[in-house]
C-alpha cells in the first residue's frame, strides 16, 4: 500500500510537470500583462531567433526561456498565490519590489537623487525655455511635485537605508539656481508634504486628485498676477465624488496583484455648472470628458488612468473663451490629474507628453504657437534627466 501511494504521488507529480508546459503551448499567447505592466514575449520572437548565430550566442535559449516564463499556464494565478503567501504567511516586508508600510505601499528601491551635472543640464534648459517664452511676452513656470515614495519617506525602516538627503539638497540648489536665473519655480513640498496622507495615493506612485487640486490652486496663484484676473475653479463650483463601488488599481497595488491592505477608491468631481469644451487627442476630436471609466467592462480597473484617460502624446481642450489666455503643459504623468482642473481657467489647454509625442520639439512648438503660459509639471525624481522634456537629438 505504501508503494502504491508513492507511485500515485510520482504519477501526479509527473502529470503536473508535463501538463503545465503542454497547456501553456496550446493556450493563446498573452500580449500584455496588466499586473507587471509590460509586454510579454511572443512565439514569433522565438522563431525570429532561429539561426545558427543565435544558437551559438545563446540568444535563442534566452528568448525561449523568457517565452516559457511569460506564457506559462495560469501565470498570473501562480504569481498572485506566491504574493499572497509572501505577504500573509511569510510576512515579508518587501514583496515584488514593494515595501508595505504602516500607511501606504511604497517602492522598496526609490530614486533618492542623481548626478548634479545632469540636474544642471535640466536647469540650463529651463533657462533657455524661459528666455524663449518671455521673448514674446509669455510666462514659464516650473513645478516640482514630490514623488509618492518621497512623500511617505517616514514609512521606511532604517534597515532599508532610504535616504533623501541628497535629493533634498539638490532640490534646494535647483530652486536657488533657478531664482538667480530669473526662472519662475514652484516647489509643492511645503504645500503637500505636511498632509501627505491626504494628498497622495496609498497604492499608487502619484498624488491623488486632492493633491492635484492643491497644485492647481498654487499654480494659479503664481500665474494670476502675471496673466491678469483668471477664473479659478473653486470648490464651491464642484462636488467631490468617490467611486466607492470600485477598488483602485494603483501601480503599487498592481505589483501585489491587488492584495494591498490599504483600501482606496478613485476620486473625481462633478461640476455644478458644466463648462462646455471640445477635446482633441493627437489632433482627433474625442469624447469631451476628463474622467474615464470603462463602464462596459465587467470589472472596471479604476487606476490613475481615470484622469484624462491616462498618458496621451498630445491633448488639447478648447473652451471658446477668446478673452482668456492659452496654456501649454508639459511634463510626466503628474500632469494628468492636474489637467482635469486647469482647463477651467484658460481659453485653450494643450498638454504634450514628450515620452510619447513624436512631433516637433518643445521649442519649435512654443515658437509656432506662442502660448501665454507654459507650465512644466514633473516629480522630484525626474529632473536629473532631460528625457521627456521636449528636446531630441541634441536639439532644443
Amino acid at each position: 500500500m505504501k508503494r502504491f501511494n508513492e507511485l500515485v504521488v510520482i504519477v501526479v507529480f509527473l502529470m503536473i510537470i508535463f501538463a503545465i508546459p503542454i497547456l501553456s503551448c496550446f493556450g493563446k499567447d498573452k500580449v500584455w500583462d496588466f499586473y507587471e505592466f509590460r509586454s510579454m514575449t511572443q512565439i514569433e520572437q522565438v522563431r525570429n531567433e532561429l539561426s545558427t548565430q543565435s544558437l551559438q550566442s545563446g540568444a535563442l535559449f534566452q528568448t525561449l526561456e523568457s517565452y516559457l516564463s511569460d506564457q506559462i499556464f495560469q501565470r498570473d494565478a501562480i504569481l498572485a498565490s506566491k504574493t499572497w503567501l509572501d505577504l500573509n504567511i511569510f510576512q515579508r516586508p518587501v514583496v515584488n519590489d514593494i515595501y508595505t508600510g504602516q500607511k501606504a505601499l511604497v517602492s522598496a528601491n526609490p530614486d533618492t537623487g542623481g548626478n548634479r551635472n545632469d540636474l544642471l543640464a535640466t536647469i540650463q534648459y529651463f533657462g533657455y525655455l524661459n528666455d524663449l517664452v518671455t521673448s514674446y511676452g509669455g510666462t514659464l513656470l516650473i513645478v516640482n511635485v514630490p514623488h509618492q515614495s518621497s512623500a511617505f519617506r517616514e514609512e521606511y525602516p532604517e534597515y532599508l537605508e532610504i535616504d533623501y538627503t541628497s535629493m533634498d539638497q539638490d532640490n534646494q540648489w535647483m530652486a536657488k539656481t533657478l531664482e538667480t536665473m530669473g526662472v519662475p519655480y514652484l516647489d509643492m513640498s511645503s504645500s503637500l508634504l505636511p498632509d501627505y496622507e491626504k494628498y497622495y495615493s496609498h497604492n499608487d506612485h502619484h498624488y491623488n486628485l486632492f493633491g492635484a487640486y492643491e497644485t492647481y490652486l498654487a499654480v494659479m496663484e503664481r500665474l494670476t498676477p502675471v496673466l491678469g484676473d483668471l477664473p479659478i475653479f473653486t470648490e464651491d463650483q464642484f462636488t467631490w465624488k468617490e467611486l466607492s463601488e470600485y477598488d483602485y488599481y494603483g501601480s503599487r497595488n498592481r505589483k501585489l496583484y491587488m492584495l494591498s491592505p490599504f483600501p482606496e477608491h478613485g476620486v473625481y468631481y462633478e461640476e455644478k455648472n458644466h463648462l462646455p469644451f471640445r477635446r482633441y487627442d493627437d489632433n482627433k476630436e474625442t469624447e469631451a470628458t476628463v474622467f474615464h471609466i470603462d463602464e462596459d467592462a465587467e470589472n472596471p480597473r479604476i487606476n490613475y488612468s481615470l484622469y484624462m484617460n491616462g498618458d496621451n502624446p498630445k491633448t488639447r481642450i478648447e473652451t471658446d473663451r477668446e478673452e482668456l489666455p492659452d496654456l501649454l503643459i508639459f511634463g510626466d504623468s503628474f500632469t494628468n490629474a492636474f489637467e482635469t482642473f486647469a482647463y477651467h481657467s484658460f481659453n485653450t489647454m494643450t498638454s504634450l507628453d514628450f515620452r510619447y509625442y513624436e512631433g516637433e520639439t518643445l521649442t519649435h512648438y512654443i515658437m509656432e504657437n506662442r502660448p501665454d503660459a507654459v507650465v512644466c509639471i514633473k516629480d522630484n525624481t525626474s529632473f536629473y534627466n532631460l528625457s521627456g522634456m521636449g528636446a531630441r537629438y541634441g536639439q532644443r
